[in-house]
Formats: structure tokens, C-alpha cells, sequence
């Protein structure tokens, strides 16, 4: 089916929505890790162990979702995708057993790569550098309209008909998604510019990537902070629930916090022209590391209150904003061709690297926010160590 190109605003939300489906798909089901965990009959921290393996999941597939996508174009490996993410959401809908549902997750993650690696890859088919930089920050403003509402709507309906009908959202949501992309958003790569499935050429480019010092030094910042994000989402009901006891509350404040990402691409959509990438993250990383370091004094000196901790997870939320957005679009800007598998690449190596990096924080991490801090200081005093190494 033809259909005519659409407007940027359009292009943006529909972009931020492929994004969104990881983040509607894991925020979603926080407020509902102690319902699944005694409907199961299992131990609270498996259900954490599904998320970390839908992120596994995610990163492992973007390595075939990339290539395919550079073969045969973005939309029919999005459809692709959204179809095992829909058999993901079904085996978890039915699942009686936790291992039933770590394997929905998982199926589920497979699935999200598609959406997670040619989100990206869509962008950089129609923008590069600094422009891609700041087409990233405005549908990160769109994006983050998830990670705030989505734990509130979870929070109903686990309080609601239960756990499982979030899946049947899942499943209407992909779908839906679907659909949108069959009927209005045009193919971004042109049969001129695809690749093809050789091994010979698939090396060529990933070594391409994975030889150049720089991006992948920036892939490594991508991960490590991803991987303490992703130990801040797995504690965040532990945290904010039981540890602060802030109760029925949680996703409350949890998707208040989600606000400080938004706010920082926001700016940085307005700035990184002018300012340029490499300048606002270096700049964040350093009032990261600084943060992070006063924070873990006033924790060692006893003072644990919460809204020190609100104020700290605030502002490392907003470095997370200005950071991921540019580092991915420094890491791609080698890429003139074969985007879609220098963003699999990209994807696939900073989740997996994220993985071990949360699993450890996570299981760290259960008696308060030490860990969590600790974490996100070493991740900032290793992106500027990196840095500092590319640019020397």
C-alpha cells in the first residue's frame, strides 16, 4: 500500500510510541509485581528476574531485526516484531507458572526489539548529526508520556480486574500501533539504499561499527546507564512502596520522577544545535558525578530522608534525559547506510551489557537506595573516563 509521507509532528508521535512500547510494556507491570508474585505463589524477586530477561530479550533480537530491516525494509520487520511481541503477551496472559511467564517476557522482548532498534534506525533514514540529536529530544517528550502515565493506569487495573488484563492492553496496543504504521507511515529506507542478508556484507558493517573506538565508547556509556535505569525500575515499587512506605502512592511519585527526563530532552531539543552533543554530555556527566557523590555523603552521615531522595532521583533522572538521547546519536553518526543494523548493534550491545549491570544493583539494592546511588556515580565517573580516552 502506498501511502503519502507525513508531517514531522505526526512522524514524532509515531515514532515516540514505537519507543513507548518498551516502557508502556515494563512500567506497566511494575505496580503489579506483588499481585503476580502471590497469584504465582513464587518470590517477588523472580518477577523482577522477567523484566531483566525481557531486556535480555530485547537486546538479543536487534541483531536480527537490524539486518532484516536493512533488507527488506523498516515496516515489514515492524510488523514482524509486533507479531512475536503479541504471541509474548499471550503465553504471559496464560501463564499459571513463573517460568511460563518469564518466558511470555522474554517472547515479549524478542518481540520489542523491532519497535526499540528501528524506532531509531526510522530516524536516522531521514536525519543526521545534530539534527538527528534533537528530532530524538522532541519524541522523547512525546515517549515520556508513558513512563508517567503508564504506572497509574497499571496501578488501576491491577486494583481493578487484575494482573492479566494488562496483557490484553499490550496485545490491543500493538495492534493498534500496527495498523497506524500500515496505513500512514510511509517506508523510510528506499530499495536503492537496501543491503542485503550475505554474511561478508553483515560483517563488514558491524566491524565497521564495532572498529570504531568512538561509537562504541559511546555504546558502553549507553549500557551502563541504561543498566542502572533499568536497576532503578526493577527497585522502584521496593523503594518507593515498602522502604519509604509511601503505600498505594508509589506510581504516584514514580511517574512524577518520570517528568525530569521530558524536561531535560525538551531542553536539550532546544540547545544541542547550538551547544553541540559531546559538550552536554560531558557537562552532564560531571554534575552526575558530583550529585552523586554529595548524595552518598548525606547517606553515610545518616541523613536518609525522603525527599533528599526525590531531589537526587529528580536530577539523575534529568542527566538520564540529556544523555540518551545524544550519546545514540553520536554512536550512529558513522552510519550513512545499514542504520538499521548499526542500530541493532548499538541496541543489542548496551542491553546486554545493561543486563548484568541491573540483575547486580537489583539484587544489591533491596534494603535502600545505597546501591542505586553507588551505581550511578560509577556510571558517570566511567562515561567521563570514556570521553576523555576518545578524545585523546
Amino acid at each position: 500500500m502506498q501511502t503519502k509521507d507525513i508531517s514531522f509532528l505526526e512522524f514524532i508521535a509515531l515514532v515516540a510510541m514505537l519507543m513507548a512500547m518498551v516502557a508502556l510494556t515494563i512500567n506497566m507491570m511494575l505496580p503489579a509485581f506483588d499481585q503476580i508474585a502471590n497469584d504465582l505463589q513464587v518470590d517477588e524477586r523472580y518477577v523482577h528476574l522477567s523484566i531483566s530477561l525481557l531486556y535480555l530479550g530485547l537486546g538479543l533480537s536487534q541483531f536480527l531485526f537490524g539486518p532484516i530491516s536493512d533488507r527488506f525494509g523498516r515496516k515489514p520487520s515492524i510488523y514482524l516484531g509486533l507479531f512475536i511481541f503479541g504471541a509474548g503477551c499471550t503465553i504471559s496472559l496464560i501463564s499459571s507458572h513463573i517460568v511460563v511467564l518469564i518466558t511470555g517476557q522474554l517472547v515479549q522482548g524478542i518481540g520489542l526489539g523491532a519497535p526499540r532498534t528501528l524506532s531509531i534506525a526510522i530516524v536516522r533514514d531521514r536525519f543526521k548529526g545534530a539534527r538527528m540529536a534533537r528530532t530524538m529530544s522532541f519524541v522523547m517528550i512525546i515517549y515520556l508520556i508513558t513512563p508517567v502515565l503508564s504506572p497509574i493506569l497499571g496501578k488501576q487495573i491491577v486494583d481493578g480486574p487484575g494482573w492479566r488484563v494488562l496483557f490484553v492492553l499490550f496485545l490491543s496496543t500493538g495492534l493498534v500501533l500496527l495498523l497506524w504504521i500500515r496505513l500512514r507511515m510511509p517506508e523510510t529506507l528506499s530499495p536503492s539504499k537496501r543491503g542485503n542478508l550475505h554474511f561478508k556484507q553483515l560483517w563488514s558493517v558491524a566491524k565497521q561499527l564495532l572498529g570504531n573506538g568512538n561509537s562504541m565508547g559511546f555504546v558502553a556509556i549507553l549500557g551502563i546507564h541504561s543498566g542502572v535505569f533499568i536497576a532503578y525500575l526493577n527497585l522502584s515499587q521496593s523503594l518507593y512502596e515498602n522502604h519509604y512506605a509511601l503505600g498505594a502512592d508509589y506510581p504516584y511519585y514514580f511517574a512524577s520522577m518520570s517528568t525530569a527526563i521530558g524536561i531535560a530532552s525538551f531542553i536539550n531539543g532546544k540547545i544541542v544545535e547550538r551547544v553541540g552533543m559531546r559538550s552536554i554530555v560531558t557537562t552532564t556527566l560531571i554534575v552526575e558525578s558530583l550529585l552523586t557523590m554529595a548524595y552518598l555523603m548525606t547517606i553515610w552521615a545518616g541523613h536518609t530522608e525522603f525527599y533528599g531522595f526525590l531531589l537526587f532521583m529528580f536530577l539523575q533522572l534529568m542527566g538520564y534525559g540529556f544523555i540518551i538521547g545524544n550519546i545514540t546519536a553520536l554512536a550512529m553518526e558513522p552510519l550513512e547506510k545499514n542504520a538499521g543494523l548499526g542500530s541493532a548493534i548499538i541496541g543489542a550491545v548496551s542491553t546486554i551489557l545493561a543486563t548484568p549491570i541491573s540483575l547486580l544493583i537489583g539484587f544489591l539494592g533491596q534494603g535502600g537506595p545505597t546501591a542505586l546511588a553507588i551505581g550511578f556515580m560509577l556510571a558517570a565517573l566511567l562515561g567521563l573516563v570514556i570521553i576523555s580516552i576518545g578524545k585523546s
